[in-house]
C-alpha cells in the first residue's frame, strides 16, 4: 500500500483547481468569442452632419443673421496690449500682467447685427500658447480685464492676434 504525504496530497488538490479554474476561463472565452451569434446588433453609425456645398456658397452665405451688414472677419478686428505689471526672476523669466483692449477696423457697423460676436486672439511672445477671446455684441464689448502670461526674458516682446470670428 502507499502512502500519500499531506503534501504531495495538497499539491494534487491545487493543481486540480488551478486546472478546473482554467478551463472554466477557456470555455467562457470561447463562448463569448467564437460564437458567431450574430442576433447581438452592432452599434448604428453616427448621423453625418457634413453638409456638401456643389457651388461657390459658403454656409454663412445662405443664413439669414437678422441684419443687412455681412458678418465681420478676422481683419476686420486688431488689440492693443496694454502691460500692467510685470514681475521678473532672472533667468526663469517674467510673469506679466496685460489688458487687451480690442479695436474695430472694419466698414460696417457693428450695431446693425442682431447677434453676440465672439473674438478669438493669442498673445505672441509667452512661453506656452495663450488663447481667449472677447464678446461683443452691439456697443457692448466683454473682455477679460487681466491677463497672466509668462516670457523668457524681460526684453521678449508681446504682440496680440487675431484668429477667429464667430
Amino acid at each position: 500500500m502507499t502512502t500519500v504525504s499531506p503534501t504531495t496530497s495538497s499539491r494534487w488538490w491545487s493543481l486540480g483547481l488551478v486546472g478546473v479554474t482554467c478551463l472554466g476561463i477557456g470555455f467562457a472565452i470561447g463562448l463569448t468569442v467564437g460564437s458567431g451569434d450574430e442576433s447581438i446588433p452592432a452599434a448604428a453609425p453616427e448621423p453625418s452632419t457634413e453638409v456638401a456645398f456643389t457651388d461657390d456658397t459658403t454656409p454663412t452665405d445662405e443664413y439669414d443673421f437678422g441684419g443687412s451688414e455681412p458678418l465681420p472677419v478676422t481683419d476686420d478686428f486688431d488689440a492693443e496690449l496694454r502691460i500692467l505689471s510685470k514681475e521678473c526672476f532672472g533667468s526663469a523669466g517674467c510673469n506679466v500682467v496685460v489688458s487687451v483692449e480690442p479695436i474695430y477696423v472694419g466698414d460696417g457697423d457693428l450695431t446693425a447685427l442682431d447677434q453676440s460676436l465672439t473674438v478669438t486672439y493669442e498673445i505672441i511672445g509667452a512661453e506656452e500658447p495663450h488663447i481667449n477671446n472677447f464678446s461683443l455684441m452691439g456697443d457692448r464689448v466683454m473682455v477679460s480685464p487681466e491677463e497672466m502670461v509668462q516670457i523668457p526674458t524681460s526684453d521678449t516682446e508681446l504682440s496680440v492676434e487675431i484668429t477667429d470670428v464667430f
